[in-house]
């Protein structure tokens, strides 16, 4: 008699369910079922911290720019505006999948 049968006679008997998974194809779909809440939370909070540094940062860049105008000097940070535009399209994206999932 091996582990896995002795120990789901021991749970058959005492009326528990076996607290490990006993086949491969259980083991399996609960790694999956943790996987894709693990997935969820972490698609959900780096969505949020993205979303939110891409607008701060986008908004102080056009802030700068405007005042920097203002004063006559011509200040051009497409790369920055760019990156702060991509990380909020990133964050938005994560938070959606987050909460489709």
């Amino acid at each position: 008699m091996g582990f896995d049968d002795l120990a789901r006679h021991m749970a058959s008997r005492d009326g528990k369910a076996t607290a490990a998974p006993t086949d491969a194809n259980d083991f399996l779909h609960r790694a999956a079922e943790d996987n894709r809440r693990i997935d969820r939370r972490n698609n959900l909070i780096l969505g949020t911290i993205l979303l939110v540094a891409g607008l701060i940062v986008g908004v102080l860049m056009v802030v700068i720019m405007i005042q920097a105008a203002a004063s006559g000097v011509f200040v051009r940070w497409i790369g920055g505006l760019f990156g702060a535009g991509a990380a909020v399209g990133i964050g938005a994206t994560r938070i959606w999948r987050g909460l489709r999932s």
